[in-house]
């Protein structure tokens, strides 16, 4: 692989819809920190088959390309990867340390191939904020 890819380490998973577009990013309350603070997930939540593009599993791994602002998935294994869960829509919950970082990527895209990598991806400046 010639890119760098900060992965996100599996943790939960969770449901959803979306419309529109293939892809949505959606920000989740998942419970209280030890300070009694909200914590936070993102949620990736394909519309129905759309999640078929990016793997021929039921697991996929996410992971965050900071210079090209690129979220790619990676077809993966139950160790490693997050279960596509849901009926219709499939969706992951990510658990992430700043939820701030993610509101501003909040929407929904549409999932893009990158041809080089063969690993399909949505552009984090593209698509449709909410």
């Amino acid at each position: 692989m010639s890119i760098t890819l900060e992965m996100f380490e599996k943790n939960q998973v969770g449901r959803g819809t979306t419309d529109r577009k293939e892809v949505a990013l959606r920000k989740n309350r998942s419970g209280l920190n030890a300070d009694g603070s909200q914590r936070w997930s993102l949620v990736v939540r394909f519309t129905s088959d759309s999640y078929k593009k990016a793997t021929d599993t039921e697991y996929v791994a996410v992971g965050f390309e900071r210079k090209s602002a690129r979220l790619y998935f990676v077809p993966s294994t139950k160790e490693k990867g997050y279960k596509l869960t849901g009926s219709g829509f499939k969706s992951v919950t990510i658990s992430v340390r700043n939820i701030e970082e993610w509101e501003k990527y909040l929407g929904d895209y549409d999932l893009l191939k990158d041809v080089k990598e063969n690993l399909y991806y949505i552009d984090l400046r593209e698509g449709k904020k909410k």
